[in-house]
């Protein structure tokens, strides 16, 4: 991009200091550089799929085309509304592309609201205005009024951006100030030229043609600028995350430590079952920060392992029962989701390895986890079944669980073997 810069400062200067025709020279090196800018941005607006990137691509197109028939290089013979042989269709549309580049470069949605609504109006008059240039009316009065319309927009997009670098001190708003009062410049000469207030030269030109590039050089540096900064950030929001995970993880821990103890010293067997269902439980939700300290993606788990981590315990506990998994490797869940569904699963086990398998010879409990349209989770084990639903602590706890948290729909069929089923 600074070598671009340059050259076209070197051009600009031979331009109106020799006696040279650079005419046809500094139309192609123009043309070259601002189509790299435009290939470079619709390259990131791939790569990062940010939406920022996909208005400064269009907004560009728009502005390319525009002067490949400015420059004389498309002929607009045909068509009736026009600045400078310019269809001024294509105006429009570059100013609808600005608009959306500024509400999501700045970021109104988020700091000023009433601002981001009043842009969206502002896109509806801008639309209203195209379609009347689909037909050729002939009024010349619908070009002059369009031409100064964008005008006053694009200085009160100027105004706007001047505010939010001066007074709220807004980085970004200030890289969009500086290369925009150079696209303003531009707009203001080629409307003076419009309306024969100043007479169309080559310097005129190379005026236009070395403010856009400049426009599109601090615009990319701006959003090269910006998403860095993102990175960084959330970079140390996962730092965070995780070392929070990991102070939560220490603190559970210690709870699970405590309960042990107290049930090491408790006297009823009653008391040692309840303690010991809580030390499972806590454990389930210890777990899951133990994984997300480890996890490849902020805040998710990756279930499979996860499932095959959680079910360790049990079959150590356990060695008669024989635990099926089936699970996608790259399915993920998020903590806000994982702690009531790990909570249920561990009810359903202890349940099972209570009750369900009294005089069955090849114990088994199978666990499903996918992902259609929603998520469903299935839990199964070959036990007895039973005929009525208790209304125990951890039925209890599967049923608010499954309804309240999860916001899902579960159903049970006990009455040969046990099927739980839900879908969230």
């Amino acid at each position: 991009m600074l070598k671009i810069f340059l050259a076209l400062v070197f051009v600009y200067m031979s331009a109106f200091g020799a006696d040279i025709e650079v005419d046809r020279e500094f139309n192609l090196l123009f043309f070259g550089a601002f189509g790299m800018i435009v290939i470079y941005n619709f390259a990131y607006n791939f790569v990062l799929k940010d939406v920022v990137y996909t208005h400064y691509f269009i907004f560009h197109l728009f502005v390319f085309v525009i002067m490949l028939f400015y420059t004389g290089l498309f002929d607009d013979a045909l068509l009736e509304f026009s600045i400078n042989g310019v269809p001024i269709g294509f105006f429009l549309l570059a100013a609808l592309a600005l608009l959306a580049l500024s509400r999501s470069m700045l970021e109104l949605d988020r700091t000023h609201k009433k601002i981001d609504e009043g842009i969206k109006y502002l896109q509806f008059i801008l639309l209203f205005a195209f379609s009347l240039t689909i037909f050729p009316i002939g009024e010349t009065v619908i070009v002059d009024i369009t031409t100064v319309f964008i005008v006053l927009l694009a200085a009160g997009l100027l105004g706007l951006s001047a505010y939010l670098s001066f007074v709220e001190k807004n980085t970004y708003a200030w890289f969009f100030f500086l290369g925009f009062s150079s696209l303003l410049l531009s707009m203001i000469i080629s409307l003076l030229s419009y309306f024969n207030l100043i007479e169309q030269s080559a310097q005129i030109m190379y005026i236009i043609e070395f403010s856009l590039i400049f426009e599109a050089t601090v615009f990319s540096f701006a959003l090269s600028h910006r998403h860095k900064e993102t990175t960084l950030h959330l970079r140390q929001n996962e730092l965070l995350f995780k070392e929070l995970s990991h102070r939560v993880k220490n603190n559970l821990q210690s709870i699970i430590s405590i309960l042990s103890l107290q049930k090491s010293r408790a006297s009823k067997d009653e008391s040692k079952k309840y303690l010991q269902d809580t030390i499972n439980r806590i454990r389930a939700i210890f777990m899951i920060h133990e994984h997300l300290q480890n996890s490849n993606v902020v805040a998710k788990v990756e279930m499979k392992t996860y499932l095959n981590r959680m079910m360790e315990p049990y079959k150590l506990l356990n060695t008669e029962v024989k635990f099926q998994i089936e699970c996608a490797d790259d399915l993920n869940l998020s903590l806000d989701k994982l702690t009531p569904l790990a909570l249920i699963i561990n009810e359903l086990i202890t349940n099972s390895i209570k009750y369900a398998f009294i005089d069955i010879e090849e114990p088994k409990i199978l666990l499903a986890f996918t992902k259609d349209k929603e998520y469903q989770f299935i839990y199964e084990d070959n036990g007895l079944g039973y005929d009525e639903i208790t209304e125990s602590l951890g039925s209890l706890l599967i049923k608010n669980l499954s309804t309240s948290q999860l916001k899902g729909v579960y159903t049970i069929d006990a009455e040969k073997k046990f099927n739980f089923k839900i879908i969230f």
